[in-house]
């Protein structure tokens, strides 16, 4: 069975009940605050004088309710009993500051919670939890700093959530708060505040939670005695550098055979430049004879003088 029929049938039974005859039941609503006294009269078109007796099916005709908050700063527990019917609430005013537990307990059929431009700093934990069949809840322009853990749980015909302009700075969509809330809600969150001072962290999955709680360090083995000193080693010592070895002087055998040597191969170098002078000299005569065999066989250059051609006469 899915939720919009159990209310059909939840409607179903309370025309029932109000069917049966009420006539003779009252309700003494005279200990109740004296703005929602003042507005279930009128409702019910009685006076202040009837407020000890007012007929009990009358009271569960009530569909729509405005309450004029403007002499007191909270509400009384039971000011809502037996508005069984009750579906829209509006509390207009700007004094409103506190709500007492369990409040709004009767009213399973209420559709419009009208609590915006109050001062409202806290909410109690599960105030909300009754209201199954609620649609719109409007919190707008109150002073509110925290939000127990699960208040809008159990708000599962919810359609509209407005928490604008309070003081709830850094609380955002994909907070915890809304997780069980239905899909396709319309949730305002814009225009949020810091408070003045910061409020109280709440338990996991409220506003604002409290920082998880660090974890204590393990204990490590306990130390050991220290060891004894011992005696101290001694400086390394650096051995001293080789004294460097100067070459030997060749023998005088060795020294002459060396010498031999070198004027040897300077005599070689010596005829072996003569020759090449040779060969050069050999090759420019070779050079000079065949120029001149070209030059006799060369036929004799004529000279030819250009003239430039006579002016013509004028």
């Amino acid at each position: 069975m899915n939720h919009n029929a159990i209310l059909r049938l939840l409607a179903a039974v309370l025309m029932l009940a109000a069917s049966l005859p009420l006539a003779a039941q009252t309700i003494n609503i005279c200990d109740r605050t004296p703005e929602v006294e003042a507005a279930i009269l009128a409702e019910v078109g009685l006076t202040e004088a009837d407020c000890a007796a007012v007929p009990a099916d009358r009271m569960r005709n009530i569909r729509e309710l405005y309450l004029s908050v403007v002499r007191t700063s909270s509400l009384r527990q039971g000011d809502l009993d037996d508005l069984l019917w009750l579906q829209h609430l509006h509390v207009v005013g700007s004094r409103l500051a506190a709500l007492p537990s369990g409040i709004f307990d009767d009213l399973t059929l209420l559709e419009w919670l009208d609590l915006k431009q109050q001062q409202l700093a806290v909410l109690p934990s599960g105030i909300f939890d009754k209201l199954t069949a609620l649609t719109a809840l409007e919190l707008q322009q109150n002073q509110l700093a925290v939000l127990p853990s699960g208040i809008f749980d159990k708000l599962t015909a919810l359609r509209d959530l407005s928490l604008r302009n309070n003081q709830l700075a850094g609380l955002t969509a994909e907070h915890a708060l809304f997780a069980n809330l239905p899909d396709g809600v319309l949730l305002s969150l814009s225009g949020q505040t810091t408070p003045p001072s910061p409020p109280p962290c709440q338990p996991a999955g409220g506003f604002p939670e409290c920082p998880s709680p660090e974890p204590e360090p393990e204990p490590g083995p306990e130390p050991g005695p220290e060891p004894e000193p011992g005696p101290e080693p001694e400086p390394p010592v650096s051995p001293e550098p080789d004294p460097p070895v100067e070459p030997e002087p060749p023998a005088d055998g060795e020294l002459a055979g060396r010498i031999a040597a070198l004027e040897q191969r300077l005599a070689e170098l010596e005829r072996q430049a003569a020759l090449d002078a040779d060969e050069r000299r050999e090759t420019d005569a070779a050079h000079e004879e065949r120029l001149d065999a070209i030059e006799e066989n060369m036929p004799p250059r004529r000279l030819r003088l250009w003239m430039p051609p006579p002016a013509p006469e004028e």
